[in-house]
């Protein structure tokens, strides 16, 4: 749990000082993103998220790159 508040205020941190590459980030896409990372991840049959596994998610879906390359 400490990682994943410490790579969030890394991320806003990152807005706040480059905000040029948060400028395509938007709400659809960051909602896309994860949906695509969550259904994607392995599943336990639990009701919840493994926080290695938010946390991977997040950071593939704030990826400024295209999916698949």
């Amino acid at each position: 749990m400490p990682q994943l508040v410490d790579a969030l205020w890394d991320l806003r941190d990152s807005a706040y000082d480059e905000p040029e590459a948060w400028a395509a980030l938007t709400p659809l896409t960051l909602l896309q993103g994860l949906g695509e990372e969550f259904e994607a991840a392995p599943h336990d049959g639990g009701s919840q998220i493994p926080i290695p596994v938010f946390a991977s998610a997040l950071a593939k879906a704030l990826d400024p790159r295209p999916s698949g390359g």
